[in-house]
This record gives structure tokens, sequence and C-alpha cells, in this order.
């Protein structure tokens, strides 16, 4: 019901403006971008990779690699590649959206430690804990004070080293997050 209506809107929209601003124009891609993330979650997710392949494209030539649009679509695009078992191709992205906002934001940013979770929970979740061992090390080290986001990173690091069979590490890491 309620998704078949935000598809057909979205679907309507990114159609007026099209034809009335261009295929390209910026807010034409934006409705695009979210006709895809609806298509996702009606479950459309080739048709979704499709829109927002297509969509990258045109926000790398209209608005730059490095836009917060463009880097949108990038994550966006990662993790419908990963869900449709494209593990190197979502790599490949998530990796462009990491040295993204490394260049232009450093380490410190909440946008930065974005694409480090995601990157380190994306290894995680194909159970390769040892690729994952050095973003969540990353995460730990990019936040100054004891917080709740730094205590999961050092509980995820925990099980990564556990899993990895680094038993004592791991013993460490748990023992500091739970200090």
């Amino acid at each position: 019901g309620r998704i078949a209506q935000a598809l057909s809107l979205y679907q309507r929209s990114a159609n007026d403006l099209a034809r009335l601003l261009g295929e390209e124009h910026p807010h034409t891609l934006t409705a695009k971008h979210g006709l895809a993330l609806v298509q996702a979650s009606h479950q459309e997710l080739p048709e979704a990779r499709e829109l927002l392949e297509e969509v990258l494209v045109a926000q790398r030539r209209q608005l730059g690699s490095q836009h917060p649009a463009t880097l949108s679509t990038i994550h966006n695009l990662a993790r419908f590649r990963a869900a449709l078992g494209d593990a190197d191709g979502a790599l490949d992205l998530y990796d462009e959206e990491l040295a993204a906002h490394r260049a232009a934001h450093g380490d410190q940013h909440d946008s930065t430690r974005d694409a480090l979770s995601s990157l380190a929970f994306f290894h995680l979740n194909r159970e390769d804990f040892a690729a994952a061992i050095p973003y969540y090390q990353s995460l730990t080290g990019s936040y100054q004070a004891v917080d709740r986001q730094r205590l999961m990173a050092q509980m995820m690091l925990g099980l990564c080293y556990s899993k990895t069979e680094q038993l004592e590490t791991a013993r460490q890491h748990f023992a500091s997050a739970l200090a």
C-alpha cells in the first residue's frame, strides 16, 4: 500500500523534474536517488542499483566526486551492491567514500567515522574479521573522549580479535571497554 504509493509519487516527481529541469539537474538526481531508496525498501534491489548507477554517473559529471550528494549515492550504491552479492564493487565504493571524507574532513569528523563504520560493518557481515580490525582500530583512535561510540568500537574490535583467535588482545579490548 504505502510503499507502492511512495514509488508512484517518487517516479512522478522524478519524471516531472526531468521534464522541467533536465535529466541531470541536481533536483532531478535527488528525486531519482529517493526513488531508488523506495525501490530498495520494496525489495526491488536490482532496479534500485541500476538507477543509482545512472544517478552516480550524472552526479560525478554535474556535482563532482566529492559533493555530499554524490557521496551519499556512493554509500547507498555500495550497500545495494553488497546486498546483491557484488562484494568487490561494494568495497570499491566504500573505499572511495572513506577516501573522500578523509580528504575533506580528516579522521575526526563524523562523516569519516560513519564511512569507517560502514567499512568495518561490511567486513563484519562477510565474517572477514581480520579485515574489519583496522577500521575498528581507526574508529577507537578517532574518538577523543570515552563515549558510547568509542566503547562500541572497542567491543567490536574485541569481537574481531576473538574471532581471529587473538584472545589476549580481545580480552584487553573488552576490558578497556568495560573499565
